[in-house]
């Protein structure tokens, strides 16, 4: 087979994947590029539009959770691995 042959199949096998996958490729696209700094307000404006979404009705009855209020405890140690990435404002 020639380099033109073969540079001209793996074009067509490109763009056959292509053509199947191109909803899951966009969605990829737009996962990505979603906090860029000159497309962040447009993304989220318009997010109802890039990302399936479906409205969750309430109950007509809310539940109510049981409460068992406790006290908080005296001290606390932290794990040394945490405290690394632990940053206290005073």
């Amino acid at each position: 087979m020639s380099p033109l042959t073969i540079g001209l199949v793996s074009l067509v096998l490109i763009s056959t994947i292509c053509g199947l996958l191109h909803k899951k490729l966009i969605r990829v696209y737009q996962v990505i590029t979603l906090l860029y700094s000159d497309r962040i307000v447009n993304n989220f404006r318009t997010m109802n539009a890039a990302f399936a979404a479906a409205a969750i009705h309430r109950s007509p009855v809310a539940h109510t959770f049981a409460r068992q209020p406790t006290d908080l405890p005296k001290t606390y140690i932290l794990s040394r691995a945490k405290q690394r990435h632990c940053h206290l404002v005073r």
